[in-house]
């Protein structure tokens, strides 16, 4: 299936969103487009003409059938389309609303940048070339399993974690310009106790035991049953309770929290953003190490600043951060209107 939905170039930068670090199996093509997996299926997008171009493969009536809000995103989406609500909707309408959702295309971003900009001279600086940066709506289940291999590790690496999880344990979807995708596993797949051996085999190191243990212990919670709990608490008490399993610490909690739990408050704190917090808190200047007091102190001081987005307002100056894009010299201001 193709289909294309409304989307200024200015409020979406795909090279910028998919490499934030937050997504780990979204892969750029020679043509300028992208391929990932969200969904139980494989998706090849790409921006023209404020318009994201879309193609999906696999089984998108799985995926439709397994949306849970597809009857709350629906008025929303053919409100900011312009389509009347008593519009049939067939399945082109459905899968445009489950990107329109992937990608909070519901939320004003120009609105909030302008907020964020008003808050922190240094935010509108960045935000000249870090345009367009949305927040995705993923998972919890393969979020929580993608930021326990995100521990000490690159980005690089990650990403052949994840991948290799899916080819080892997830169901294969569809095969797309030679290469094969697969949806991400079960968490009941990675209970199996001979999970934890091919991990180790697969050079997972320390973060296979942290995988199956984790794994057995929402086995033993409920399963899925234990995700939508999670996806029901509020932010703090998330958070408390992925704390319990093992490999998950703060930091770790929050990136769930933020990436899989639309708590876009939290604010996980790693060598990138306590750097950036010194530019903000003077007095942090000569520490070297963040404690307890200071990861609640960085938390509070951006939550204060930005807001509830509060998450999503540091992302984008982590973002600038990154290495990957201060190599590049784009200037995405030149595209707003």
């Amino acid at each position: 299936m193709e289909g294309k939905i409304k989307c200024r170039s200015d409020h979406l930068q795909l090279h910028i969103t998919f490499n934030c670090g937050q997504c780990y199996r979204w892969n750029a093509q020679p043509d300028g487009s992208w391929i990932g997996v969200f969904h139980h299926c494989v998706w090849t997008v790409k921006h023209e003409n404020d318009y994201l171009l879309y193609k999906v493969n696999g089984n998108y009536k799985r995926a439709l059938t397994e949306s849970n809000n597809l009857k709350d995103i629906l008025p929303k989406y053919l409100k900011a389309t312009n389509m009347p609500e008593g519009n049939n909707a067939g399945d082109n309408i459905l899968i445009d609303c489950l990107l329109w959702d992937y990608f909070r295309m519901f939320e004003d971003l120009g609105e909030h940048y302008i907020r964020w900009s008003k808050c922190d001279p240094n935010f509108r600086e960045k935000s000249d070339k870090f345009y367009g940066l949305r927040m995705l709506k993923q998972d919890s289940e393969e979020i929580l399993f993608t930021f326990i291999c995100s521990s000490n590790t690159t980005i690089k690496r990650i990403t052949g974690m994840v991948e290799k999880l899916c080819s080892l344990y997830g169901d294969k979807i569809s095969e797309v310009n030679g290469n094969s995708y697969y949806d991400f596993p079960d968490v009941s797949k990675l209970a199996n106790s001979s999970v934890l051996k091919e991990l180790e085999l697969a050079k997972f190191g320390y973060r296979a035991a942290y995988i199956v243990n984790s794994a057995s212990k929402i086995m033993q919670m409920g399963g899925k049953d234990w995700f939508q709990k999670l996806n029901s608490l509020t932010y703090e008490e998330a958070k408390s309770e992925m704390i319990k399993l093992p490999g998950i610490g703060k930091k770790v909690a929050d990136c769930i929290c933020l990436m899989g739990l639309d708590h876009l408050n939290a604010i996980p704190v790693d060598t990138h953003v306590f750097q950036i917090s010194k530019q903000y808190i003077p007095e942090l200047m000569h520490k070297k190490t963040v404690n307890d007091s200071i990861y609640k102190r960085i938390g509070d001081h951006f939550r204060n600043l930005f807001g509830h987005h509060a998450g999503w307002a540091h992302v984008v100056l982590f973002c600038a951060d990154l290495k990957i894009h201060k190599r590049t010299n784009n200037n995405v201001s030149e595209i707003r209107k």
